[in-house]
């Protein structure tokens, strides 16, 4: 079983370096469609990614960083993919963001249950 969770970890670890490579690289790219802060939130963004990649395939301060990159991914599924199809131009345009909007609300939910699988329960609790 600790195997599988290993996998997990690092196959979500993979995605999030290739985002996290993706936002540094093509900062002012992405730039263009960020809700706010321009450049600024792209490095930001891409450089979260690549320090929860750190945490994911380390282990070092998992729970943590497991729920931060849920929230992170929700915060961008919610500010960025909800937006596109809604102010979708053409079906293309609200099929990209649907997609991505699957996506992220996906990787968040890993990340959500990562974040509770390594969780540290109070002793007597039951859930």
């Amino acid at each position: 079983m600790k195997i599988m969770q290993y996998v997990g970890r690092i196959l979500l670890a993979i995605t999030a370096i290739s985002f996290g490579i993706t936002h540094v690289l093509h900062a002012g790219m992405m730039a263009l469609i960020a809700p706010f802060g321009g450049k600024i939130i792209v490095y930001v963004t891409g450089i979260c990614l690549l320090l929860a990649a750190v945490s994911l395939v380390t282990g070092y301060q998992l729970r943590i960083a497991s729920l931060l990159l849920g929230i992170l991914l929700l915060i961008i599924a919610l500010t960025l993919h909800l937006p596109g199809i809604i102010n979708a131009m053409d079906e293309g345009s609200k099929l990209m963001s649907s997609s991505n909007l699957m996506k992220d609300l996906g990787l968040a939910g890993a990340a959500f249950f990562m974040a509770g699988t390594y969780w540290k329960k109070p002793s007597g609790t039951i859930v």
